[in-house]
């Protein structure tokens, strides 16, 4: 796995989908758990983009006592506070967004993307996904790292990710689900 590192924090791409956040704080959050051998730091949140098997097994990660599971509603199996399209939660300084996510694959009241707002910092995980207009929305969020999938099969393809990115305009992108399964 490859680590990008700000401030102290630090981003892991653990394989397809899979992203393991540590903020500058300490606080660690786990997205659409699948992919990768290493959740064994205890997760603050862990976030599910949708119900596809290869996203939301969230048994993985490690948890402790107040661990808070987001998810659409009906993607996972266990307890979690549900999030849609356009709601915003808030947890101290850090703030999760949910945005649109879907395609022919991906049902839009079933997906989301997410923006994990912390310490001036900006993370937007697409989900599965291609690009979606309401994407042009995104610049206005200062989005630091861009997570777009590519595998050109289930979401965009690489071509369609370098116009979302140009789009977004993140000041890193991480190519993620490259591969069809």
């Amino acid at each position: 796995s490859s680590a990008a590192v700000a401030a102290n924090g630090s981003i892991t791409f653990l394989g397809r989908a899979s992203v393991k956040l540590k903020t500058p704080s300490g606080i660690v959050v786990y997205i659409d758990p699948f992919a990768g051998k290493d959740y064994s730091e205890p997760a603050d949140f862990i976030l599910v983009t949708h119900g596809h098997k290869d996203h939301n097994q969230v048994k993985l990660a490690a948890t402790k006592s107040g661990t808070v599971i987001i998810a659409p509603d009906g993607a996972v199996s266990v307890k979690h506070t549900n999030i849609k399209e356009g709601e915003t939660l808030s947890f101290g300084s850090l703030t999760i967004e949910a945005v649109a996510a879907y395609n022919e694959n991906h049902e839009r009241v079933q997906s989301v993307g997410f923006l994990i707002c912390f310490d001036g910092f900006c993370i937007y995980h697409a989900g599965d996904t291609d690009f979606v207009k309401e994407m042009e929305a995104l610049p206005a969020k200062n989005v630091t790292v861009a997570m777009l999938p590519c595998d050109g099969y289930y979401n965009m393809g690489p071509v369609e990710m370098s116009h979302a990115a140009e789009v977004i305009k993140p000041k890193l992108l991480i190519p993620i689900h490259s591969d069809p399964y």
